[in-house]
């Protein structure tokens, strides 16, 4: 809430010290338009709504140029309102009157009364054009202010670049404004708000500050539709990312394979040192048995003969020599 609050005191503070309800009025419009794309949140257009209708009581009820203007738009065509010399609804009727005589196809080029309308070459351009073109005219100057719009939310929407993007959708929204309140009070659709139709009406700083609107939304769209080299294209990140998850999940395997093989080797060493305990504990139990069956073998075939047996022949040999 905080940023909205902020702007809505910046915008009643240009009310205030310049009298100009157009300027604020789209100064806050194009912040809340720009909150929205930035967030997405539609609880953003509900609380700039509030706030907006909020501070358009407030200046109708403080300030008296403001007043006028809803008095005129609420009541043209009561004579109090019509023959009012300053803020009556005189410039609102001829308006209106000016777009009746043009009727469908409009009276021509150069052929009608545009000057009976106060200030027909600037605030209302709209209904001079309407008098002369009909009503088949302003439809193709709405038509046109609409591509131009179109073609600005299609490159606020390719522009990869967030600040881009909210540049591009806050001046096109700028522009849609203007078209809307322009045409909106001539029409007596809302109060009129003294902003100036973009690339139509005269006055230098709004033909500047729209030139200005078209050339940053040229750039824009430039960026948005260069072409995309190899690298930056979505086609090769996505095709890097699935090569970069693959070795990623062939490096897991690998770590998880070494993990079990050397888990297996691990508890394999134990066994094989008491299988070789066990061989070598059943060998020497088994040669000593070998040994003296062998013994017993070779005593079996090579009977020794007794001492006692013949010591005494030796002696009774030795006996006779004497």
């Amino acid at each position: 809430m905080g940023p909205i609050i902020v702007v809505w005191i910046v915008s009643m503070g240009v009310l205030v010290l310049q009298h100009d309800l157009g300027t604020s009025l789209m100064f806050f419009a194009m912040f809340v338009s720009m909150l929205y794309v930035t967030t997405g949140r539609k609880s953003w257009i509900v609380i700039g709504f509030i706030a907006f209708a909020a501070g358009a009581v407030a200046a109708a009820s403080i300030f008296s140029h403001v007043g006028s203007r809803v008095d005129a738009w609420l009541h043209p065509f009561s004579a109090a309102q019509y023959n009012k010399e300053y803020g009556g609804s005189y410039q609102l009727v001829t308006g209106i009157f000016g777009l009746a005589s043009g009727g469908l196809m409009g009276t021509g080029l150069g052929q009608g009364h545009p000057s009976i309308t106060p200030i027909a070459n600037s605030d209302y351009i709209y209904a001079a054009l309407g008098e002369e073109l009909g009503l088949t005219g302003l439809m193709a100057i709405l038509m046109l202010y609409l591509l131009i719009i179109a073609a600005g939310m299609i490159t606020a929407m390719k522009i990869k670049d967030g600040f881009g993007k909210l540049l591009a959708s806050g001046l096109v929204f700028t522009m849609a404004f203007q078209v809307f309140t322009v045409v909106g009070g001539i029409t007596l659709v809302i109060p009129l708000t003294g902003l100036t139709l973009p690339y139509m009406a005269a006055g230098g700083s709004s033909l500047i500050a729209n030139y200005m609107l078209a050339a940053l939304l040229i750039v824009i769209s430039n960026s948005a539709n260069r072409p995309e080299s190899e690298i930056d294209s979505d086609t090769f990140q996505q095709e890097a990312v699935r090569v970069l998850r693959e070795r990623e999940r062939n490096r897991r395997t690998e770590i998880a394979g070494n993990t079990r093989s050397g888990a297996a080797k691990a508890s394999a060493i134990p066994a094989v040192r008491a299988s070789h305990a066990g061989a070598a504990g059943q060998a020497g139990h088994a040669v000593p048995a070998n040994r003296t069956s062998q013994a017993g073998q070779t005593d079996q075939s090579n009977p020794t003969i007794p001492i006692t047996g013949v010591l005494p022949t030796i002696d009774q040999q030795g006996a006779s020599h004497e």
